[in-house]
């Protein structure tokens, strides 16, 4: 890989390396900023890393606000997982696919993590979160990161051994909350457990019905920030958290015309944020 791309990551062409809505990235490190707040070198965990994109993020957000850096584990099987069904609704799941069948998106993460900040330690297992984090000390995490299997029992699975991992005072966030469960059909996000995104029938939107219903589940008032979600833990019990007036980083792994339309994007967000509820 660092014949091909020696001098830069790389997240372009059919690897679909820069997930989901680019956005979130944004509060992800302003996340960072909240733990900074009392951890000046934090451990993270993420479940889900794909070809290293959020590891860039996290990596500059650590560097940025904690004074002594930090360590990161990732932990992705790097193999096929979408479903047929999956598949034919998206032909970018097949892309996905078949870069994990020949192994490029491994490969991708091992050259792009490269350029990670160099005070960050990154680490990383080559299996299923049910494969590794039961081999994890417990209650040796700051952050913990989901962004693994979208199926609903994998997400159940996911969040409680987050929650076994997770420091006091530390924080449990994951990706692709598009929808809460109180503004979706919940029961129709429960007849598809195992569906990758659909539309929900309620609003209209696109939205991850594992996500929803798992995280539902657990937190029935979830803070959320674009479909970035967060809770922190404090004395055995999860609270919400504010990112709205958090410090500001952009990725600097973003070209620069994605910059531009994430910051844009960002302005309507707060703006609206700003407006009173009537």
């Amino acid at each position: 890989m660092s014949n091909l791309f020696p001098d830069s990551p790389f997240f372009g062409g059919k690897t679909h390396g820069i997930q989901g809505f680019p956005i979130r990235h944004i509060f992800m490190a302003r996340a960072i900023h909240k733990i900074a707040e009392s951890n000046s070198e934090p451990k993270m965990l993420e479940v889900g890393s794909w070809t290293g994109s959020s590891v860039l993020t996290w990596s500059q957000a650590i560097v940025e606000f904690c004074s002594g850096g930090g360590t990161i584990l990732c932990v992705d099987p790097w193999l096929p997982y979408f479903n047929e069904k999956d598949i034919f609704s998206n032909s970018g799941y097949q892309d996905m696919n078949d870069a994990a069948a020949l192994d490029l998106s491994y490969n991708l993460f091992l050259h792009n993590i490269q350029f990670a900040a160099t005070d960050v330690k990154i680490n990383h297992f080559r299996g299923s979160s049910s494969d590794v984090l039961p081999y994890l000390a417990a209650d040796s995490f700051d952050i913990v990161y989901l962004d693994g299997s979208h199926c609903l029992e994998d997400v159940r699975y996911d969040l409680a051994q987050a929650d076994k991992l997770l420091k006091n005072g530390g924080i449990l966030c994951g990706d692709d909350l598009e929808l809460k469960g109180d503004e979706c059909d919940l029961e129709f996000a429960r007849e598809h457990p195992n569906s990758d995104f659909l539309a929900d029938p309620k609003t209209g939107n696109n939205f991850h019905p594992g996500v929803t219903v798992a995280v539902h589940e657990m937190f029935p008032e979830v803070s959320s920030y674009c479909g970035f979600w967060l809770m922190q833990k404090i004395d055995g019990k999860y609270q919400t958290v504010d990112l709205v007036s958090s410090s500001f980083v952009m990725p600097s792994h973003f070209p620069e015309a994605l910059q531009a339309s994430i910051l844009e994007e960002l302005k309507a967000y707060l703006e609206q944020k700003a407006v009173p509820k009537s």
